[in-house]
């Protein structure tokens, strides 16, 4: 009869082996998932950030003193949004209408985070300059 007190060095290691094939795919698998759920959260976030300032643009009678000269410009209330507003003269409608093309870009660490396009009509008056 033998004699069995424990465990012999090779069972723990040939357990730790098949522990670790087992446990490091799942922590790839979770680091990979928490990384994409933080990328997807912050898009959704820029977004949501963009669509509002979009929409505030896009309410007003006027660009509320923005320039309209289709230069990039940082937006006065957030240094990580830079608009641009330009003129789009083959789309003008008419004699008093002119549609403008909007786009609003999230920079972070000097490179677009996220870019939003959208456009406006405006009522031109007359003797209106188009780079208040």
């Amino acid at each position: 009869m033998t004699d069995n007190k424990g465990y012999s060095l090779i069972e723990l290691i040939l357990t730790m082996a098949i522990f670790m094939l087992l446990v490091i795919p799942a922590l790839g698998m979770v680091f990979f998932s928490s990384r994409t759920n933080y990328l997807s959260e912050q898009t959704l976030t820029t977004s949501f950030e963009l669509q509002s300032i979009m929409e505030e643009i896009k309410g007003c009678d006027y660009f509320m003193g923005l320039y309209t000269d289709g230069e990039l410009y940082p937006f006065p209330r957030n240094n990580e949004i830079r608009y641009c507003i330009e003129p789009i003269e083959s789309y003008q409608l008419d004699d008093k209408i002119l549609l403008y093309r909007i786009t609003l870009q999230k920079v972070g660490s000097n490179e677009v985070v996220h870019e939003m396009i959208g456009s406006k009509p405006i009522q031109l008056e007359v003797g209106d300059d188009l780079n208040e």
